[in-house]
């Protein structure tokens, strides 16, 4: 697969952020460390990159847990394999005195190819803000940051500048 004007097949896969929106949208991305995260899936990344939707999964229930899946993978033999994903788990009902919900324990950020699991550090300011949440239209948008650690690896990374805006 390879970029319009691009000899180079990899051209084109670092995606740049999407814009927040409260549309249901089906996007997602962040900063990893400050490197930009856009969810995608390799099985249709000529349209991904070109503007096809993010492999991305949303559920809510009991009237106030959310579960939020987006995959990063890219499986092309020219260019470097990608195998990642963020599970959040949170719960609307569950705000500070601002408004702020936080991600629950079981929140993860897994690197499948290189072997890493990283979970949220609890000793962080670990935040979620609910910008939309639409019942009749099954909508929900968010913009978070966090702090995730690996204990194995002895690494720490930082997610700034998150959002994502699905239907459930």
């Amino acid at each position: 697969i390879i970029s319009p004007g691009s000899d180079d097949p990899c051209a084109g896969l670092n995606k740049s952020m999407p814009k927040a929106s409260n549309e249901g949208k089906g996007t997602f991305g962040c900063l990893i460390n400050g490197e930009p995260w856009v969810a995608y899936n390799s099985n249709d990344i000529g349209d991904q990159i070109f503007g096809a939707e993010p492999e991305l999964e949303a559920s809510y229930s009991n009237g106030s847990y959310a579960r939020i899946v987006a995959r990063k993978a890219l499986y092309i033999e020219e260019c470097d394999s990608v195998s990642q994903s963020f599970i959040f788990h949170f719960h609307s009902d569950d705000q500070d005195d601002n408004g702020i919900n936080h991600f629950t324990g079981a929140s993860k950020f897994y690197n499948w190819h290189e072997g890493y699991r990283y979970k949220t550090d609890s000793l962080a300011n670990n935040q979620i803000f609910i910008n939309k949440l639409d019942l009749e239209n099954r909508i929900i948008s968010c913009t978070f940051s966090f702090q995730l650690i690996n204990a194995d690896a002895a690494d720490t990374i930082r997610v700034t500048e998150g959002r994502f805006d699905t239907t459930f």
